[in-house]
């Protein structure tokens, strides 16, 4: 390295040290209910962009639905990657205490009731968790029920996501033929 000056001289020349670091970009792998980096050190994880103390390990579990970011440092680089994460229990029995869902499989029209005060929100989500669309809700005494149109949909798998009235997501599986 050496530095010029205005008159176009350059002054003497001094050797550089530089240490280059090969930094891939971070990826998250999900496996169960469990959210896994790409690298074994320098994480730290977050949730909807706030920082989760304590969270600096290569697996995290999270406990709550959200947008999950892993940011990895490594001297003074970083990379970081996020995604969104849904906890959900499939085909509870605490979802069919509290929701009727019928007729599964549905070639047209699938009806859901409950009771008024115990789900906020359904929809209807495709295989990569896609919402497709919500229910028509009406009331009907102490019951909500609610239809949904599958006439023009792929058959296949999708699911049915109610949460909860305290916040929990329950997820069933419709079959659409």
């Amino acid at each position: 390295m050496s530095i010029v000056n205005e008159a176009g001289c350059e002054g003497p020349r001094t050797p550089v040290v530089a240490d280059v670091i090969t930094f891939d970009q971070v990826n998250i792998i999900e496996e169960g209910n469990t959210l896994t980096s790409t690298y074994q050190e320098g994480n730290q994880w977050f949730k909807d962009g706030e920082l989760i103390p304590g969270a600096t390990e290569k697996d995290y579990q999270p406990e709550e639905s959200g947008i999950y970011k892993v940011e990895v440092s490594i001297e003074s680089c970083k990379t970081s990657s996020e995604r969104a994460y849904t906890v959900t229990e499939i085909e509870s029995d605490l979802m069919d205490s509290f929701v009727q869902s019928y007729p599964n499989p549905v070639s047209s029209m699938l009806t859901i009731r409950y009771r008024n005060e115990s789900v906020d929100s359904p929809r209807i989500l495709d295989v990569n968790g896609r919402n497709v669309g919500g229910f028509i809700l009406k009331q009907d005494g102490d019951f909500t029920v609610g239809t949904f149109d599958f006439r023009g949909f792929a058959d296949g798998v999708y699911l049915l996501q109610i949460a909860n009235d305290k916040g929990k997501i329950f997820n069933k599986r419709i079959f659409k033929k």
